[in-house]
């Protein structure tokens, strides 16, 4: 049977890399199609499906769901995963947010050979800094081994993303906070996760050729 949701991005994670694992994390099905073209993309917009001329695109429900924020938290209402009461929903928004200016470790590759290093000691020092100790502070609060209430939010597996792609430039900061520590063992091994990780849905981590390919399809 064909999945009813589909995404359609680029051959990598990028920005769409959230909205896949919450669905990983949910347990559903999807379909993907990498675009390899920009005249895929410029039909798309023809075809008016892209609100901003931009993608991801996730199409389910009937929709057609641009921007990667919106898809998170689509996602993240569809599947029970956005908090129980308004305070938690609230606390989730909260820690997505922080999430997001965690650090930039999946667009690493984009920038210039020479400035790479720089980049990414900056933003080892603002994890170290402000996003490390209050992403433990927050899980020490919670007291769940969860970031808001007793179960599974979107906050918990995007933030897990962002940490596995820190994780795979700095392995010896995790291990720093034990709270985290444990939070990221427990997420690796979640079994909807984990089979997602596994699989091929689970791109490598960006190189060269996918930043030639991105160029190629969105800016040339």
């Amino acid at each position: 049977m064909t999945s009813q949701i589909k995404l359609t991005y680029v051959n990598g994670r990028g920005l769409a890399e959230s909205g896949r694992m919450i669905m990983a994390a949910a347990g559903v099905e999807w379909e993907e199609r990498h675009l390899a073209d920009k005249s895929e993309i410029e039909q798309l917009r023809k075809d008016g499906v892209l609100m901003f001329d931009q993608i991801p695109l996730l199409q389910i429900d009937g929709l057609n769901l641009v921007q990667s924020r919106a898809i998170i938290h689509y996602l993240a209402n569809k599947y029970n995963l956005a908090g129980k009461t308004a305070a938690e929903k609230a606390t989730v928004n909260m820690v997505l947010e922080g999430a997001k200016d965690f650090g930039v470790y999946g667009s690493i590759p984009f920038y210039p050979k020479e400035s790479q290093e720089g980049v990414l000691n900056e933003n080892k020092k603002k994890a170290e800094d402000r996003y490390l100790p209050a992403f433990e502070k927050v899980l020490a609060d919670n007291n769940s081994g969860y970031f808001v209430g007793d179960s599974l939010t979107a906050a918990d597996v995007v933030v897990f993303e962002n940490l596995l792609s820190m994780d795979e430039y700095f392995p010896s900061l995790i291990p720093a906070y034990p709270k985290l520590q444990i939070f990221f063992d427990k997420m690796k091994n979640n079994p909807n996760l984990l089979a997602y990780l596994s699989s091929n849905k689970r791109f490598p981590q960006p190189d060269d050729a996918y930043v030639a390919g991105v160029l190629k399809i969105l800016y040339t």
